[in-house]
């Protein structure tokens, strides 16, 4: 995609977002889609820097915070992976990420362990609400073909299985 696009858009994208001002794509370098900078925040001048010929495909996201920085080397390949980045975080030449990988450079939960738990409130709420949603304990509204195991030596097997477990 040539930086010289007026409206930022790319024409193969399912989203119909945009990429952000302050994204560099250097030459031959392609973006799949646009909602990878759906949690996008950052505000500093260069916040995300594609190298020359790297891609980032589908399910890559980049959640950039205000004053975060994103820099890929040349010839690197980001797929499915999430970058969270509230400084920095630099990817260099000829790297591989791909699905499921999270890279960090901070932890945006509260450290004060008092402020991550629920109130007491809420917390009975849950429960209150859990409670609500369990099905009924009686066993007329199970199908029988669930109520048994499938094959005759399941039942036999798993209280095998479980009993030579626990006796450690």
């Amino acid at each position: 995609m040539s930086l010289a696009v007026a409206n930022r858009t790319l024409e193969w994208d399912w989203y119909g977002g945009t990429i952000p001002e302050n994204v560099v794509l250097e030459k031959d370098a392609y973006l799949e889609t646009t909602y990878s900078f759906l949690h996008y925040r950052s505000q500093v001048r260069e916040g995300v820097r594609l190298g020359e010929g790297s891609t980032v495909y589908l399910g890559t996201m980049f959640d950039v915070g205000p004053g975060g920085r994103v820099s890929l080397g040349r010839c690197t390949l980001l797929h499915g992976a999430w970058i969270i980045c509230d400084a920095a975080v630099e990817i260099g030449d000829y790297a591989l990420i791909s699905w499921n990988v999270v890279l960090m450079d901070t932890y945006r939960a509260c450290r004060e362990p008092r402020r991550r738990r629920p109130s007491p409130r809420r917390a009975r709420q849950r429960r209150a609400s859990r409670s609500r949603a369990r099905p009924p304990s009686n066993a007329s509204r199970r199908s029988k073909r669930n109520a048994r195991a499938p094959w005759p030596s399941a039942r036999t097997s798993f209280a095998i299985f479980r009993s030579t477990a626990c006796a450690a």
